[in-house]
């Protein structure tokens, strides 16, 4: 398994964040999280999470967040969702807006903010 990349760790915070109403519970499910799989689709990526604490989240539906970062090697970033799979943190889906990831190194991606998406 591997960790969480700077990146993903910012947005799953900033997701946390955005869902009071589960977030304690979700931030523990975040701070327990290792990353089982990364696919680099060319317009985004998907990180395939494995969560080994926090309380499963009652009635929440998928996806949750809508968060956004500036993307160094973007032009206009991208966006991320998180989905959930019986109450637990499953995928981190994040998606371009016009640009490519393909090629790139999705763990090394430098980043000058993270916080609610505005496009």
């Amino acid at each position: 398994m591997q960790s969480l990349s700077d990146l993903e760790r910012a947005v799953l915070a900033a997701i946390v964040d955005q869902v009071p109403e589960w977030g304690e519970a979700l931030r523990q499910q975040v701070m327990s999280a290792t990353v089982t799989e990364r696919e680099n689709t060319g317009a985004g990526f998907y990180t395939k999470l494995a969560v080994t604490g926090g309380q499963k989240l009652v009635g929440v539906t998928s996806p949750i967040g809508d968060v956004g970062a500036d993307i160094e090697a973007m032009s206009r970033g991208m966006g991320f969702l998180l989905w959930m799979k019986d109450g637990v943190a499953d995928t981190l889906e994040g998606y371009t807006y016009d640009d490519t990831t393909a090629g790139l190194e999705l763990t090394a991606l430098r980043f000058r903010s993270v916080g609610p998406r505005s496009v």
